[in-house]
């Protein structure tokens, strides 16, 4: 997958304490479909990979379409109008948070596995994604389940 635009060294996260990180909908951007700015926070959603935008998927009929973008707008719909609160189990590769991240009551990690919008990289999603590579939604809609 392709790097987002976030930037390479966490900033400060003005609006985390002890292990949290949250804001309201008007603090919120969507980065692509696992990445989030939470104030000036970049939060990387834990327990999933997220297609980049740019990445192509064969849907019905075999008509190509933009997953990535796709997976980006189920999470830019997930945090519309909600307070986002992550809890920040550790850091990436460059630094920035990664987090159990919940908008509305919804689990964001798993609510974008069930949709079929991310692949799960932990055990606790694999069955999420099972259920929605069985229904053939989100990515999994193409003929070619790998």
């Amino acid at each position: 997958m392709r790097p987002s635009g976030a930037p390479i060294h966490a900033p400060d996260t003005g609006g985390s304490t002890a292990g949290h990180i949250t804001g309201d909908s008007t603090d919120l951007a969507v980065l692509d479909g696992n990445t989030l700015r939470v104030g000036t926070a970049v939060v990387r959603l834990a327990g999933i990979a997220a297609p980049a935008r740019g990445t192509i998927c064969h849907g019905d009929r075999l008509m190509e379409f933009d997953c990535g973008s796709a997976a980006a707008n189920a999470l830019a719909a997930l945090v519309r109008d909600a307070e986002v609160d992550c809890t920040i189990r550790g850091h990436d590769r460059l630094g920035r948070p990664v987090g159990d991240c919940l908008a509305g009551g919804r689990k964001l990690s798993q609510t974008l596995v069930q949709q079929g919008w991310a692949r799960a990289t932990t055990a606790d999603l694999h069955a999420p994604e099972a259920d929605a590579r069985s229904a053939q939604r989100g990515i999994w809609r193409s003929t070619d389940r790998s």
